[in-house]
């Protein structure tokens, strides 16, 4: 997860001796502690793209991807490359999709993966999804009385309050259709799965600017020999005090505050 690029982190930090993946572990962190400071999901900024023989490759900083998942590529303008897409390969930093174009469009500016939700239900005629905002509904599925998940068609339901192509309710509603209550017993609520992409596709300017801030004041805070440690989880912020955490997102609380989603 990126909110920002390696180039612009880099830029921030204002030294030649941090390596990549330590550079990467920083941004990474801090970029899932932003979101959840704004209860809200971000797309994951593309550092750089490359194309060979009919496979992309994009690098970001700790996607968490796997090969199989489904993501949701954005384009500034639109282009060959905006929409669904595979992911064929993984490394730390990077993964690859097909295109069989052979072409890269130069504004490429995101991704999202496509996320899994299992639901329950009890005959209502619409579910909410957890994580916001909700941009675009991949599939919508109930399971049948032979236990089989069944998909509606994309004419069956949809996303009552959209502004700006996201919806900040997380509402999926069905058109003149109920869903089943759901089946006990399962892994999962069995009432409705949802795989679906979520996250502004395009940060907000200022998002980018407390993310920069919050890189810069992280290496005020911080030794270099701990950008250095290849150890170093910044997940799990081991090496930030408490303290250290609040100045930093202390510094940044006017725009998480400006950007946040009430908890309803």
């Amino acid at each position: 997860m990126s909110l920002i690029t390696l180039d612009e982190a880099a830029a921030e930090l204002q030294s030649s001796i941090v390596d990549e993946d330590s550079v990467a572990n920083l941004i990474g962190g801090l970029s899932v502690a932003l979101e959840r400071a704004c209860n809200r999901r971000f797309a994951m900024r593309v550092s750089d793209v490359s194309t060979s023989n009919s496979v992309v490759t994009f690098k970001i900083p700790h996607h968490r991807l796997e090969i199989g998942d489904i993501v949701y590529v954005s384009v500034i303008g639109g282009g060959e490359l905006e929409g669904y897409a595979t992911v064929t390969g993984v490394e730390p930093h990077e993964f690859t999709i097909s295109n069989e174009t052979g072409s890269v469009d130069s504004m490429i500016a995101s991704v999202r993966k496509v996320r899994t939700q299992y639901l329950s239900t009890s005959g209502e005629s619409c579910v909410f999804v957890p994580h916001l905002p909700l941009a675009s509904v991949y599939s919508l599925s109930y399971k049948d009385s032979e236990a089989t998940w069944v998909e509606y068609a994309t004419s069956d339901y949809v996303v009552p309050d959209k502004v700006d192509e996201l919806s900040y309710s997380g509402e999926i509603a069905l058109l003149e259709k109920f869903f089943p209550r759901s089946r006990a017993g399962g892994r999962h609520p069995e009432g409705a799965r949802v795989r679906y992409v979520v996250g502004e596709p395009f940060p907000k300017a200022d998002i980018v600017y407390a993310m920069k801030g919050l890189v810069k004041q992280a290496k005020s805070r911080l030794r270099k020999s701990q950008f250095s440690s290849e150890s170093y989880d910044y997940y799990s912020y081991s090496r930030l005090s408490a303290s250290e955490i609040g100045k930093l997102f202390g510094e940044a609380d006017r725009i998480i505050r400006d950007n946040r989603i009430p908890v309803i």
